[in-house]
């Protein structure tokens, strides 16, 4: 094992031209989650030249098998490859040449790596001291929507014993390997939020319903849950364990509020919507019935204060 582990330091550093130019090529076409069609070709473009077979399900995610002589246990390593709607300004010579796309969580980096991985364990699948099935797994859409969800339920895991990941971070210097036991990656649920309220010409402001004050204070309620849960169940401050972010969409039944302040900027706004995301570390669901009550009481105190 200690040759194998030699040999493999030793073919990473003569494949690094190799690996580098796939994540250039990666980099350079970005796509969309449950979009990367072309992301999964180059993917299973590369696999077939080192002769490694491979299947596509749900039209973008890609599963192949790459057994060893010996038998052994089946060993899956798995690897996203959407890209974040972004534009890239970075000006680097293999920036994106998508509009409004850019692999800029590192997900260029993860399906490189884990081609990389594929290139050298090819060349030992007769070694003595190597058993088993190594299964890579191609995840599309992890920024959305739960594209590992959907590739479970679809079977990639079927008859694997153990699963591994891993995620680039800038803060970790080049060449070193992070471990962080306990809980890592957090869970995450989506809720979209509108207000409706009603306009009214400001200088009557009694006569209409005030959509953006009463999303402000809505807001402000729901940010304050992240530093509650953690007292509420118990958590030490150090170990926080919710997380809220909040984006405003500028879509309403008929126009954004923001076009219409420009065409009448003495009438209050009707719509507001925005999204919240509830990042959970926790294993129990207590967290989530906790988040969805105070949700609850707080669009009900609202609703009272603002007749909505």
């Amino acid at each position: 094992m200690i040759d194998f582990v030699n040999e493999a330091k030793s073919e990473a550093k003569f494949f690094e031209g190799k690996i580098l130019e796939l994540r250039r090529i990666f980099h350079a076409d970005p796509e969309l989650g449950n979009q990367e069609f072309r992301t999964a070709d180059k993917i299973q473009k590369f696999l077939g030249e080192l002769g490694i077979e491979s299947r596509r399900i749900l039209d973008t995610a890609v599963i192949a098998d790459l057994k060893f002589s010996n038998p052994g246990k089946c060993v899956a390593f798995r690897a996203d490859i959407d890209a974040l709607p972004i534009d890239e300004k970075t000006g680097v010579e293999f920036a994106s040449r998508n509009p409004g796309v850019m692999h800029a969580c590192g997900h260029d980096v993860h399906m490189s790596a884990l081609l990389g991985a594929a290139l050298i364990l090819k060349k030992h699948v007769n070694d003595s001291g190597l058993g088993g099935t190594l299964r890579f797994l191609f995840q599309p859409n992890e920024e959305v929507t739960g594209g590992a969800e959907r590739m479970i339920e679809a079977g990639c895991l079927d008859g694997v014993d153990a699963v591994f990941g891993a995620h680039v971070s800038p803060e970790i210097p080049a060449g070193h390997v992070a471990v962080k036991y306990d809980e890592f990656y957090a869970a995450a649920e989506l809720f979209d939020v509108e207000i409706l309220g009603k306009s009214s010409h400001g200088a009557e402001r009694e006569k209409g319903i005030d959509a953006i004050q009463a999303t402000s204070e809505l807001v402000t309620d729901i940010l304050s849950m992240g530093f509650s849960f953690s007292i509420s169940i118990k958590f030490s401050l150090k170990r926080r364990r919710v997380i809220i972010i909040l984006w405003f969409s500028l879509s309403t039944y008929r126009a954004s509020p923001f076009l219409k302040f420009l065409e009448s900027p003495n009438i209050f706004v009707e719509f507001v919507g925005f999204k919240t995301v509830f990042a959970n570390l926790c294993v129990a669901n207590t967290t989530t019935v906790l988040y969805n009550i105070k949700i609850a009481q707080s669009v009900e105190k609202i609703q009272r204060n603002f007749r909505l």
